[in-house]
């Protein structure tokens, strides 16, 4: 095993399980109710198929994971990366997709504003940076990483 795969089974959480289905879309077993992924807040998440990292993405906002979650069960027709999903479970010959991940609480700082030169504090996102740092190091480890169809780096 990698010890990225190592790190993830150490700090992730199961959050969804998705099934092809024999019509060629995706079902899911959510571990939590909608209003828990929301709460959740913002997420960076690995997809494995039968134990092996196919995806690292991140899913933020006030759908959070819940949205994500709908879009590859939903837009099976419309959404790029749900369709290279069903497509590359089908050339892999597999049903199901384990879904973990950890959470990326976002980070107060101070910020001047340039028009009116008043400080505030506001939120910035992690997870997106999260997700670029993960993906570069599974890359580096020999991923292949099927189901992503952008590839970011930090």
């Amino acid at each position: 095993m990698s010890e990225l795969v190592d790190l993830i089974n150490k700090n992730a959480f199961p959050i969804a399980t998705f099934t092809l289905e024999r019509d060629q879309t995706l079902s899911v077993e959510p571990m939590f109710s909608r209003q828990e992924f929301i709460y959740l807040g913002d997420i960076t998440y690995f997809m494995f198929v039968n134990d092996l990292l196919v995806k690292v993405g991140i899913a933020g906002g006030v759908g959070s994971w819940a949205a994500r979650q709908s879009g590859y069960v939903n837009h099976f027709a419309t959404c790029r990366t749900t369709i290279k999903v069903i497509r590359e479970l089908m050339l892999m010959e597999e049903e199901e997709i384990e879904v973990l991940a950890i959470q990326a609480p976002r980070i107060a700082i101070d910020h001047r504003c340039p028009i009116t030169n008043i400080d505030s504090i506001i939120e910035v996102p992690t997870h997106a940076h999260i997700e670029a740092n993960l993906t570069a190091m599974a890359i580096a480890e020999g991923f292949k990483l099927e189901f992503i169809t952008q590839r970011k780096f930090s």
